[in-house]
């Protein structure tokens, strides 16, 4: 097992051989990777791949998911994601700066959404505005409105 603890949530992505080649020699191995909060070589607010960086076969998210653990293309380098809490209280947490995202887990989603009758059809819970294509690219439209 690799446990990765380089870098942490404040990193910001610049070059550097010697790093990158630690990064290639951990990816290359047959060994799992256990990333502590974030990857290392990846920052934490976007999901952005900014250069090189490590794979975690598992990802420990500490306190809280962070960006990179949802968005893509950086998500599916954290593997499966672990949240952990250490004792961080919830008003410091909310009181970080910066672009929220929510993440709504399939419990909460059973809690909010109706029991669907086996019957139901898309035209059963309302409707929906779809605004999407253009004049020259009408697929994305066409498949919205006929599925």
């Amino acid at each position: 097992m690799i446990v990765d603890a380089v870098f942490g949530t404040g990193y910001k992505y610049r070059e550097d051989e010697r790093v990158r080649a630690v990064f290639e020699a951990v990816n290359a191995s047959p060994a799992k990777v256990v990333s502590i909060d974030v990857p290392s070589g990846l920052e934490s607010n976007s999901g952005d791949v900014p250069g090189s960086c490590i794979k975690a076969d598992i990802t420990i998210a500490v306190s809280c998911m962070k960006p990179v653990h949802i968005l893509k293309p950086a998500r599916v380098l954290c593997g499966e994601i672990i949240t952990v809490v250490i004792g961080i209280d919830d008003d410091i947490i909310d009181g970080i700066e910066g672009d929220t995202l929510a993440v709504l887990t399939p419990a909460q989603a059973k809690k909010i959404f109706p029991r669907r009758d086996l019957m139901a059809n898309k035209g059963t819970f309302g409707r929906a505005l779809s605004i999407c294509g253009s004049r020259n690219m009408q697929g994305a439209a066409v498949l919205a409105a006929s599925s």
